[in-house]
């Protein structure tokens, strides 16, 4: 009966399968998955917070080349925070998150060894929903549980994954720990 209503709604998938393909491919590594299955306006959001914090470096010292301090490719790719403006939302976000994971093995195989029980969603609106999940990581004998809300928003008849806290974060305290 569900699969019937589901179908009569037009829509190929649920919250749950689109967050599932999302946290899968953030997972296996696949930042060119998981750029594809977030919200265009994610990646804007992304980038924006990216180049806030490349205008607030160069504004600190505009003689600076920021591409020779250490991590800082990382926040603003090989061309520095010049090009950063330029280049396409979904590149920004895949080339940080390559290089993150190749920087940072451990995160890298803590998400890779996490299980994830998607325990169900709750729509904000009709275009906006909210997947709940329980993720479990277990690490030198010690088992640490977190329940997780990963937002998705429709873009034309897709769902697609909005920018979460935790990876907002992240790309600010990276910029924060940028060398004064």
């Amino acid at each position: 009966m569900f699969s019937l209503c589901w179908a009569a709604t037009g829509w190929s998938q649920t919250p749950e399968m689109v967050a599932r393909e999302y946290i899968d491919s953030m997972r296996n590594a696949d930042m060119e998955k998981a750029a594809a299955l977030m919200h265009p306006a994610a990646l804007e959001r992304f980038r924006d917070i990216l180049v806030q914090i490349a205008d607030a470096l160069t504004a600190r010292d505009p003689q600076a080349d920021l591409r020779k301090n250490p991590g800082m490719d990382l926040l603003f790719g090989e061309g520095g925070p010049a090009e950063l403006k330029t280049t396409s939302p979904a590149k920004v976000f895949l080339n940080f998150m390559s290089k993150l994971y190749a920087r940072v093995p451990m995160m890298r195989e803590m998400v890779a060894g996490s299980q994830v029980h998607f325990i169900g969603h709750v729509d904000e609106s009709e275009n906006v929903s909210h997947v709940v999940y329980r993720t479990t990581l277990s690490r030198q004998g010690t088992e640490v549980t977190k329940v997780e809300v990963l937002s998705l928003k429709r873009h034309g008849e897709n769902w697609r994954v909005l920018l979460t806290g935790d990876l907002e974060r992240l790309a600010t305290s990276i910029g924060r720990g940028a060398p004064q």
